[in-house]
């Protein structure tokens, strides 16, 4: 079965209200992953609990590419924010992102990669707004 939709979560927490809306959930334990799978709004989706760090991530990414296929994936994270005018609950669908922990990873002097993204987001338009 292809899902239509694949969420890679850090955190539980971070997807509790989405589970919560699931339909038909169910709920598997693959090796150490957690995934719950169900309907949205007439759409099949897959949630991951990844855990956090971007190694994680991308292994829960990889894990659903390999035994859960979908025809779209989403990261869906909390975040930090600098900007005042932000709130609580604002919802931010960004475009550019910059790893912070570069230094870390390549203690030489090198500039934080920015990585452009350019996927559109078709499952979050209002069809009658577009």
């Amino acid at each position: 079965m292809k899902f239509d939709i694949g969420f890679v979560i850090p955190l539980e927490s971070e997807a509790s209200s989405l589970i919560h809306l699931l339909k038909n959930k169910k709920v598997k334990i693959h090796g150490t992953r957690k995934v719950i799978t169900g309907r949205l709004n007439k759409k099949t989706v897959s949630i991951i609990i990844s855990g956090c760090c971007k190694i994680k991530s991308a292994s829960a990414t990889q894990f659903l590419i390999s035994t859960l296929s979908a025809k779209q994936y989403v990261h869906f994270v909390t975040a930090g924010a600098i900007d005042p005018a932000l709130c609580i609950g604002d919802i931010i669908i960004v475009d550019e992102i910059v790893e912070h922990d570069v230094k870390e990873l390549f203690p030489q002097k090198v500039s934080a990669p920015i990585h452009q993204i350019s996927a559109e987001l078709s499952i979050f338009k209002n069809k009658e707004s577009v």
